[in-house]
């Protein structure tokens, strides 16, 4: 899931417990889903539509974690701002 935030997600998983929760909480459907889906566990085809409606669910919330502006970020932002308009500065001397 999200193979271009894996530096990301490892550091969330270590550091965000609300992320871990929620991280921990979509495998775990992922797992229920693939044992229904495969008869390994009984299920009705509406019991597997919910649990992928709130699986889907889970992995627009952790993908909205991963997309909110980090404080690195932010700074990293503000010091690229800086330098366009240090440089935009000595451009019109």
């Amino acid at each position: 899931m999200f193979p271009e935030y894996r530096a990301l997600i490892t550091e969330l998983k270590s550091t965000d417990a609300h992320f871990v929760s929620l991280y921990q909480q979509h495998n775990a459907l992922d797992q229920q889903v693939k044992r229904m889906v495969s008869r390994t566990d009984p299920s009705t085809p509406e019991e597997i539509e919910t649990l992928k409606k709130e699986k889907l669910r889970l992995k627009d919330e952790i993908y909205t974690i991963l997309k909110k502006p980090r404080k690195a970020d932010l700074v990293a932002l503000t010091r690229s701002r800086q330098s366009v308009a240090l440089a935009r500065r000595s451009l019109r001397q």
